[in-house]
C-alpha cells in the first residue's frame, strides 16, 4: 500500500500516465512516421488496391495456397 492506495492501482495509473507521456513525446519526435503525425491517407494518397479482383487458389482451410 502506498499512501493508503493499493499497489496494483498505483502501478496501473502510473503505466497509463507513462504511456500518455510517451505518446505525446513520440507525436512530436522528428523521426516519427508520417502516419503518427497525421500526414498520411489524405485525398492525394494513391490507391494501392487493384481495380479488378484476381482469383487466387485457396487451400482447404481457406488460406492462400
Amino acid at each position: 500500500m502506498i499512501f493508503g492506495i493499493g499497489g496494483t492501482f498505483v502501478v496501473g495509473i502510473g503505466s497509463l500516465a507513462l504511456g500518455l507521456v510517451l505518446m505525446v513525446a513520440w507525436r512530436f519526435a522528428p523521426r516519427s512516421r508520417a502516419f503518427f503525425r497525421g500526414e498520411s491517407l489524405n485525398e492525394d494518397t494513391a490507391v494501392l488496391v487493384p481495380d479488378s479482383p484476381e482469383t487466387y487458389k485457396r487451400s482447404v482451410d481457406g488460406g492462400l495456397a
